[in-house]
C-alpha cells in the first residue's frame, strides 16, 4: 500500500509553495485564451500546454481563477513530471491551500509504481483519500494497465504521508482473479526507502505450480540498495534472487542481478547472472561493462522475469574503454556472444579490438591539406565446446587517407581524397578431426 504516496505526490507537482507562484514564469500555450477581468477568469482551451519548471500539464481545457488560484482542467488531462505521468478526465487544483483532486486517475511513477483511482483527493497537508482505487508495480513499458500480475484494490483509503494508510474493504488479485479479502488494512507509507519486507506476491504456474515471493528490501545507503527475494515452487523448488544497484556519481551506477534455482525433480542446479556498470573516469575515459552468463539457454525463458532478457537470442558480456581527443578517437573492446536459440549455439569472442580513428587534421601548415586514419587490430574466435569446434583469426588493418577540400563557391564544396589500405590475417582451424 506504500505505493499510493506515489500517485498522490504526482497529483500535486503543480503545487509549489505560494509565493513562489508569484514569481517563477507560468507558460500557456492554447488554441485560444481568453480573460474575464470581472470573474477573474482566465480560460485555455484546445490543445492546452502549461508549463512551470520542470512539471507540464497537457488538457483540452484549463480554467485558472486569478484570485483563487483555483485551477480547473477538463479532457484527456495529463500531468508530466520527469519519469512520471498522471492522467485524468478531471484536475481539480488550489496553488494556495495545496488542495485538490483528481478524477479518473491512473499514471505511472518512477520506477515501478502504478495506480489508479475514480478519485484521488488531497485533504489535508499530508492527508489524502483514493476512493475506488487499484494499484500495482510494474517495470516501464509493461502493460499495466490492462492485467497487471498482482494488483490491491480498494474501496477507499486514507492516506497520511510518513505514517499510514489505512481503510477498505480491500481485495488482493493475481491477474484477474481475487484472491484474499480484508475488511479493514492500514500499512505504512513511508516516503523515504525503508528496510524491509515488501509486499509477497503470489501467483501459479502450470509448470512450476503455486509459487510466492516474498521479497526483502535493504537500504544499504544513499547510493547503494539491494532486494532479496527467496520464491518457493510448489512442484520445483526453492529459487533465490539477488539485485543490488549502486551510484557512484551523476554519471556513473551500475546494477547487479543474481539467480539460482535448486530444482527437486530433477534434481538439478540452475542460476543466471547480470551485471552492468557504467563509470566516467579521469581525463573523460569512459568505462561500460557488462556480464550476461547463464547455467543454460533454457533458464531466461522459464525463469527471467523480464521479458526482453527472456526472448534474447544470444548473451552479450563485454568489457569497453573509450576515449576522445580532438582529432583521436580510442576505442578497446572485450567481447563475447553465446547463442542460446540453437542446441549447440557457438560463442564468439573478439579478444580484443582495439580501434584507433583520426578524424580530418591539417596537415600541411597553410595548405588546406588533412590527413585522416581507421585502423584497427581484431582477435576473433568462434568457439563450439560441444562439438570441440575452434576457429581463429587475427585481423590487422591500416586505412590512413588525405583529402583536399576545395571551395567551387559559397555554397558547393569538393573534396578529392586519396588513401590506402593494407589488410593482414592469420587464422587457424582447430577440431577433433571428425
Amino acid at each position: 500500500m506504500k505505493k499510493l504516496i506515489f500517485i498522490t505526490a504526482a497529483m500535486l507537482l503543480l503545487l509549489g509553495a505560494p509565493e513562489v507562484w508569484g514569481k517563477a514564469k507560468i507558460d500557456i500555450r492554447a488554441a485560444s485564451i481568453k480573460r474575464y477581468p470581472q470573474e477573474h477568469l482566465v480560460v485555455a482551451q484546445g490543445k492546452v500546454e502549461i508549463t512551470y519548471q520542470n512539471v507540464k500539464l497537457v488538457a483540452e481545457k484549463v480554467s485558472l481563477y486569478t484570485n483563487t488560484k483555483d485551477l480547473i482542467a477538463e479532457g484527456n488531462v495529463i500531468l508530466y513530471q520527469g519519469k512520471d505521468y498522471l492522467k485524468c478526465d478531471r484536475l481539480e487544483l488550489n496553488l494556495y491551500t495545496k488542495k485538490g483532486a483528481a478524477y479518473r486517475a491512473r499514471g505511472f511513477f518512477h520506477p515501478f509504481y502504478y495506480a489508479e483511482g475514480e478519485k484521488i483527493e488531497k485533504v489535508g497537508e499530508k492527508r489524502y483519500i483514493v476512493e475506488e482505487g487499484r494499484f500495482t508495480t510494474c517495470s516501464p513499458g509493461e502493460e499495466c494497465e490492462k492485467t497487471p500480475d498482482w494488483s490491491l484494490r480498494a474501496k477507499k483509503l486514507t492516506i497520511d504521508a510518513g505514517g499510514y494508510a489505512q481503510g477498505g474493504p480491500v481485495s488482493f488479485w493475481i491477474k484477474k482473479i481475487p484472491v484474499l479479502y480484508t475488511p479493514y488494512i492500514k500499512v505504512p507509507v513511508y516516503q523515504e526507502r525503508k528496510t524491509g519486507f515488501l509486499v509477497p506476491r503470489p501467483g501459479y504456474d502450470s509448470n512450476k505450480g503455486y509459487f510466492i515471493r516474498v521479497p526483502f528490501f535493504w537500504a544499504i545507503s544513499e547510493s547503494q540498495d539491494a532486494t532479496i527475494t527467496l520464491t518457493p515452487y510448489s512442484k520445483q523448488g526453492l529459487r533465490g534472487t539477488l539485485e543490488y544497484r549502486y551510484v557512484i556519481d551523476e554519471r556513473s551506477k551500475g546494477y547487479f542481478l543474481g539467480d539460482y534455482m535448486e530444482r527437486r525433480n530433477p534434481k538439478r542446479k540452475k542460476w543466471s547472472i547480470y551485471f552492468k556498470h557504467k563509470q566516467w573516469l579521469k581525463n573523460d575515459w569512459r568505462l561500460l561493462a557488462k556480464a550476461d552468463i547463464r547455467s543454460d539457454e533454457r533458464y531466461a525463458r522459464t525463469y527471467l522475469d523480464d521479458l526482453n532478457r527472456r526472448v534474447e537470442q544470444y548473451t552479450d558480456s563485454y568489457i569497453t574503454l573509450t576515449k576522445n581527443w580532438q582529432y583521436t578517437h580510442f576505442y578497446l573492446e572485450f567481447r563475447g556472444k553465446k547463442d542460446m536459440v540453437n542446441e549447440y549455439g557457438e560463442t564468439t569472442y573478439r579478444l580484443p579490438q582495439f580501434d584507433l580513428a583520426l578524424t580530418p587534421t591539417p596537415f600541411f601548415g597553410s595548405l588546406p591539406l588533412y590527413l585522416e586514419a581507421e585502423n584497427s587490430l581484431l582477435r576473433y574466435e568462434k568457439k563450439n565446446s560441444n562439438l570441440n569446434f575452434s576457429r581463429q583469426a587475427i585481423r590487422v588493418d591500416l586505412h590512413p587517407a588525405l583529402s583536399m577540400p576545395i571551395n567551387v563557391k559559397d555554397w558547393f564544396t569538393i573534396t578529392p581524397k586519396a588513401g590506402l589500405r593494407e589488410t593482414w590475417y592469420n587464422k587457424s582451424l582447430e577440431d577433433d578431426g571428425n
